[in-house]
């Protein structure tokens, strides 16, 4: 068991945030966003999933998550690869997995404020 710590980086105009090689018994860690960087922003997961569901949570204490929504009002979670777009007002974002064996997955947060 790790703990997964994002690592940013920046791509003008946008901030990245990857979390790399995750693992449902791993502890993911929070990114603290700065500024207006969540008004609007993209999702990516990609990996072996191993039967794993990738959930993207927000919150504005750090501690009480709740299931961000698609532009659709869908909530964003991956079983497989995929994308979504979303908005947000949070304060600071991860995600949940569970439900994984063998799994190794990357997420990749893409914000522009």
């Amino acid at each position: 068991m790790a703990t997964i710590s994002p690592q940013r980086t920046l791509a003008n105009p946008s901030t990245e945030y990857l979390w790399e090689t995750a693992k449902t018994v791993d502890t993911i860690l929070s990114v603290e966003l700065e500024g207006a960087q969540g008004l609007g922003g993209a999702v990516t997961a990609t990996g072996t999933f191993g039967g794993a569901t990738i959930t993207m949570q927000g919150s504005i204490d750090d501690v009480n998550f709740f299931t961000l929504k698609d532009a659709f009002g869908s909530n964003i979670s991956f079983t497989v690869g995929g994308l979504a777009e979303f908005s947000t007002g949070a304060r600071y974002l991860k995600f949940d997995m569970s439900g994984g064996t063998a799994d190794d997955v990357d997420v990749i947060i893409s914000l522009r404020g």
